[in-house]
């Protein structure tokens, strides 16, 4: 289930560390301004297979143009598992984009403080 945190709302989030073969829970930021799957700070970086990692770019919101490391991962939510992009950036947020919201249902009820994700 999706939650609000003040009003931001996030979710929990299985991620598959594809190295050691676990699946690592994280709590992620639900971002439909960001086009990606997952975004995953620098530290996840080493449980990652270097030799799969490509360059992204992306535009941010003050329209500056930043290029991070990529890949690809599986992560599973309310028991469903799909492929996902995932970009490495930052030191301490995990956050959930509009590649990973494709085919789901999302509403956001800030007036019933009320976050729904199917």
């Amino acid at each position: 289930m999706p939650y609000l945190i003040g009003r931001h709302p996030f979710l929990k989030l299985k991620v598959l560390l594809p190295k050691n073969n676990k699946w690592n829970t994280l709590e992620c930021l639900i971002d439909t301004g960001f086009s990606g799957g997952v975004v995953l700070p620098l530290k996840f970086q080493k449980y990652f297979p270097e030799n799969e990692f490509i360059e992204a770019h992306f535009i941010l919101a003050d329209n500056s143009e930043i290029t991070v490391e990529a890949t690809f991962t599986v992560v599973e939510y309310s028991g469903k598992k799909k492929e996902v992009a995932v970009v490495f950036m930052g030191d301490s947020q995990s956050l959930v984009g509009v590649e990973f919201l494709n085919q789901m249902k999302f509403c956001l009820d800030l007036r019933k403080n009320k976050v729904e994700l199917k």
